[in-house]
């Protein structure tokens, strides 16, 4: 198999670098993966979100050692049916310049080609090239990060509310119909352990028009899944939640093209400097109903 212009690069700068060795992690490893996530600054991870994640999906989560030590993982979600999200493959800061891990990234990636019908993942712009030109993954849509001012909610904007235990299933059968998946237990998951609570909007005949999900991470309270009929129930679903969450901010991370047409005229609001871009490899018929998702679940499992 002949090497793009990228891996050819990134081979290039691997040479004379101390090899370092991607081996299957388990549930042993979470302590070490929970201390290096910390460690490079990405705290809003759990022990019991790692928990889930290898309980779930056990097939996909690798640990690159080095000299006997963990300096990096490469993580994702099974969401069923062979549909895999990929994390964004963290390695400590401090040996990003002293190991070569090319050799075992591609096998990686080959791995994971082999074990799934669709991955999907966000690439930030710096490395959108890579997993294009070096993974063969297809753009999907642009996400980015809104700050939703929760002062100044309109007063028209009152129809949804906090979901109740009886409003569940409807959630469940929503969600399954967006993502082509069943995530009963990923949504359990959040709102069983207490850090997510859902808002829900029904429409006149009893149908569900849209669902939200809110968690309280470290720094920021975040409204994510946005999974609404049209940007009128993804605004409603917005409300409630600021309104629950006021005078706090709360953070969305929007499919941007989508959540304008939600935010603009309606809420006081600011974009931070923060794109991704979700990009999928494999089949697209299996792929969410993009037009339905207003908001990512976490980029770590959407």
């Amino acid at each position: 198999m002949s090497l793009s212009a990228t891996e050819l690069m990134l081979k290039a700068k691997a040479i004379g670098k101390k090899p370092a060795t991607l081996q299957l992690a388990t549930k042993r490893d979470i302590a070490d993966i929970l201390h290096l996530y910390y460690q490079e600054g990405w705290v809003d991870y759990s022990r019991d979100d790692f928990e889930f994640l290898f309980e779930t999906s056990p097939r996909c989560n690798f640990k690159l050692m080095f000299e006997g030590k963990l300096i990096g993982v490469n993580l994702g979600t099974h969401l069923g049916d062979g549909i895999y999200h990929l994390h964004s493959n963290l390695i400590s800061n401090e040996y990003r310049d002293k190991v070569n891990y090319f050799d075992e990234a591609a096998k990686y990636n080959e791995y994971m080609k082999s074990i799934s019908r669709v991955e999907t993942l966000f690439a930030a712009e710096r490395v959108v090239r890579l997993y294009q030109k070096g993974g063969g993954f297809v753009p999907l849509a642009e996400y980015g990060r809104v700050i939703i001012d929760t002062k100044n909610v309109p007063a028209e904007l009152s129809h949804a509310r906090r979901a109740e235990e009886s409003d569940m299933p409807a959630i469940f059968e929503f969600n399954k119909n967006v993502y082509k998946t069943e995530r009963e237990s990923l949504i359990r998951h959040f709102t069983g352990v207490g850090v997510a609570c859902p808002f829900v909007l029904f429409a006149d005949d009893g149908s569900l028009s849209g669902y939200g999900l809110v968690r309280k991470l470290p720094k920021y309270h975040v409204l994510g899944p946005i999974l609404a009929k049209d940007e009128c129930a993804a605004a409603e679903i917005v409300a409630a939640a600021a309104r629950a969450y006021a005078p706090e901010s709360l953070v969305v991370e929007p499919n941007i093209k989508q959540f304008k047409r939600v935010v603009e005229g309606r809420f006081e609001h600011r974009w931070e400097e923060n794109f991704m871009l979700k990009m999928y490899r494999g089949d697209s018929s299996l792929l969410e109903d993009s037009d339905r998702v207003y908001a990512a679940f976490a980029r770590y499992i959407s």
